[in-house]
């Protein structure tokens, strides 16, 4: 299982950062797909040992969870789960308490969370937004801007899509479905006046999807109130019922991907819907410096945290060295020691210092250093623990024809893969 969880990540991590590689998934039907995004390599890889795969299916779980609430990182999410599972096997085979692991990774990863929501901030201006984009598409300037005015002229409320372009050149088309607020509020009030005159529950269900459509909202025909009143015991409850309807204004947006070839436009499609929910969270959430700069300085805070004992201070250890992986390869993808620069932004105490990778050289947040969504962070660290809470538990691996290969721990499947 672990040469699974390996290999997956091993995979995966070539795309982190500015300098990352692409990754091309040969298809059972038409061109090989070229992606960069984490999630796409990630559910494309099978293995024909069934143990092995069980393993490549855990990392798979974490990056499909990190996607659907944070949208992004997924990256990251692999890389971590990778480092935690790894260092938590040696564990276990060094004879250390499992429970005792997980109650330090446990308590490890709580203050972690805590780290990043003290050091996050919210955004506002277009050109934060950008920023937030950029970093999701692996730094193309031009995406992010073109997300940022779409999110701009939408709002927070708005709908964005993404869409296959006729051209070369992407664009951001805004669909202002508003018009003049006036005239549609006239034309709503007519069409309701209808409804209640209206006799007919065909014309009154027509009626209500043309005004919901006017007003850009959907119409919500079967939904009824209830309201039941009690008189007396023993007798019969009186029953209104009343049809609602909902609706709302809404602005949509769609941006139109364009490209030289299908497998270009396909995989910045990719990468544009991540920057899209990246973006939302960012906003929602609000941002920490990018490029694992946050998990590294909120590692330095663990040194602080007690433990009852040994084993649960080597949980801690594990999650204090697997925060450092993200920042490390990032550097190593740039061509760089890793572990060079990993030990230059811990040796020093100014938290806004981070690596600008696509520059290769050390940058202050605040002087221009790109920024991420929290949310990603957030979720990163607490769904990782779930593969770590695995760690030297008794597995049995169930095999769809129904065999049962012997029970065995999980430190010892290394041997057997």
């Amino acid at each position: 299982m672990l040469s699974g969880v390996e290999e997956l990540a091993d995979a995966v991590k070539v795309t982190m950062g500015p300098k990352g590689r692409n990754v091309v998934i040969e298809q059972s039907f038409g061109a090989p797909k070229v992606t960069k995004d984490g999630v796409t390599i990630a559910k494309s890889i099978e293995f024909k040992d069934k143990v092995k795969n069980v393993g490549a299916s855990l990392v798979k779980q974490v990056a499909n969870a990190t996607n659907d609430v944070a949208g992004d990182g997924t990256t990251c999410a692999t890389i971590l789960t990778k480092a935690i599972y790894t260092e938590g096997c040696k564990s276990v085979a060094a004879g250390m308490n499992a429970m005792d692991l997980r109650r330090g990774i446990t308590s490890a990863v709580d203050s972690v969370v805590t780290n990043l929501k003290s050091r996050a901030r919210m955004i506002s201006t277009s050109e934060e937004i950008a920023q937030v984009g950029t970093i999701s598409v692996n730094g193309e300037r031009e995406i992010g801007e073109l997300i940022a005015k779409a999110v701009e002229k939408v709002g927070k409320e708005g709908v964005i899509t993404t869409s296959d372009g006729k051209t070369l050149y992407n664009d951001t088309v805004i669909l202002d479905g508003a018009g003049d607020k006036k005239a549609i509020d006239e034309r709503s009030e007519q069409i309701r006046s209808a409804i209640e005159l209206s006799t007919s529950d065909y014309d009154k269900e027509k009626l209500q999807e043309r005004l919901a459509k006017l007003s850009g909202g959907v119409s919500v025909l079967k939904l009824l109130l209830t309201i039941i009143i009690t008189i007396k015991v023993n007798q019969q409850m009186s029953v209104a019922e009343f049809p609602c309807i909902s609706c709302t204004l809404v602005r949509f947006a769609y941006i139109a991907i364009g490209g030289a070839s299908e497998a270009e436009v396909s995989d910045k499609k990719d990468r544009v819907t991540d920057a899209l929910n990246a973006t939302k969270a960012a906003v929602e959430e609000g941002t920490v410096p990018v490029g694992g700069v946050a998990l590294l300085y909120a590692s330095k805070e663990l040194e602080k945290l007690r433990t009852v004992n040994f084993d649960q201070k080597v949980g801690v250890q594990i999650i204090q060295n697997a925060l450092k992986a993200p920042v490390h390869t990032i550097a190593s993808n740039a061509g760089v020691e890793g572990a060079v620069v990993v030990g230059k932004l811990l040796e020093q105490d100014n938290t806004d210092l981070g690596y600008d990778a696509a520059k290769e050289c050390f940058s202050l947040s605040q002087a221009g250093m790109a920024l991420a969504n929290r949310r990603f962070l957030r979720v990163n660290t607490i769904v990782t623990t779930v593969v770590a809470s695995l760690h030297g538990s008794k597995v049995r691996i169930l095999s769809s024809a129904g065999s049962t290969p012997p029970t065995t721990s999980m430190t010892s499947h290394r041997n057997n893969v």
